[in-house]
């Protein structure tokens, strides 16, 4: 496949192999893995595009991850892989889940990956419930870092949410799925608006609800916002269908439970951050380096 072929460099090795369709959504991915010399272990997550394994290379003992996505027509021909695979290459941060190796049938790829252990941040957050101002401080740090490698380079990441954010270890997460991600620069270097309306509604930005061509990184701006509403209360800032919540975000904004066992003045501090991020006005929200400075400021707060 030549785009595989044009765009691997270093340990990305990109093959396919002819093999009828069937075969190829059954087993044949994992044979050809096997060929690769990756031994599929289990699968650890089901999303809307795809299915996630964990791997090893033979004789190696670290766990890998690799996300199989299906795909209709041919994988070269599929816009939503490329796009994914193309933009993953273009990714190298500490805080943006790395891209191991690119195995492809016809009609499966396989993106191989680094694996994080401990799953992702939606599930961590909800098994410990109450998470500590020292975790949600280097946490948002670290999200607000990869976010903004992302922005720099024109990426939208397009589906900012805790099981889009990968716990490597108990201090470090990574940003992970870039399957609706999109460069927001046109062929022309203009600004290009999203027509994807997809994501978690309780994370989505009012225009995207709205369903009309959006900036998408006001909306990675917005949705982060939420994210960390939900590191600080173990809970979401909306809930119900996309006109319910739409109408509660244009008619009362963001509300704050009124109950909570955190301390007073950093809640006060944090409570701040998300309003002045979840302004419905997308124009009016601001940057992520312009977050970063601030939450550089409350952070301080919140550790000491």
């Amino acid at each position: 496949m030549a785009i595989f072929k044009e765009k691997s460099s270093g340990n990305i090795n990109a093959k396919s192999k002819e093999l009828s369709t069937t075969m190829d959504v059954a087993e044949a991915w994992i044979d050809l893995l096997s060929s690769e010399g990756y031994c599929v272990l289990q699968s650890i997550d089901v999303g809307s595009f795809g299915e996630v394994f964990t791997v090893q290379r033979h004789g190696h003992a670290k766990l890998l991850a690799v996300k199989k996505i299906i795909s209709s027509r041919r994988v070269e021909e599929d816009p939503t892989i490329l796009n994914e695979i193309s933009l993953l290459m273009k990714l190298k941060h500490r805080h943006v889940i790395s891209i191991k190796d690119v195995v492809c049938t016809p009609h499966v790829a396989c993106i191989i990956m680094e694996y994080a252990g401990l799953g992702n941040l939606n599930c961590f957050v909800k098994e410990r419930k109450m998470m500590s101002d020292n975790f949600i401080g280097n946490v948002f740090r670290q999200l607000l870092s990869a976010l903004s490698f992302c922005h720099g380079n024109r990426i939208a990441h397009c589906d900012v949410n805790p099981s889009n954010m990968l716990m490597v270890s108990e201090n470090l997460v990574k940003l992970a799925d870039f399957g609706t991600a999109m460069l927001c620069i046109d062929k022309n270097g203009k600004s290009a608006l999203c027509h994807n309306y997809l994501g978690q509604n309780s994370y989505l930005a009012p225009e995207v609800l709205c369903r009309q061509p959006f900036n998408p990184l006001y909306a990675d701006v917005w949705s982060l916002g939420c994210v960390l509403y939900f590191m600080t209360f173990c809970d979401v800032p909306f809930t119900g269908g996309s006109a319910v919540i739409l109408n509660e975000q244009r008619s009362k904004g963001v509300t704050f439970p009124q109950n909570t066992m955190r301390k007073v003045q950093h809640l006060a501090h944090t409570c701040g951050y998300i309003t002045e991020v979840c302004k419905v006005n997308p124009r009016l929200r601001p940057t992520v380096k312009e977050l970063t400075l601030s939450w550089s400021r409350i952070n301080n707060h919140l550790t000491h």
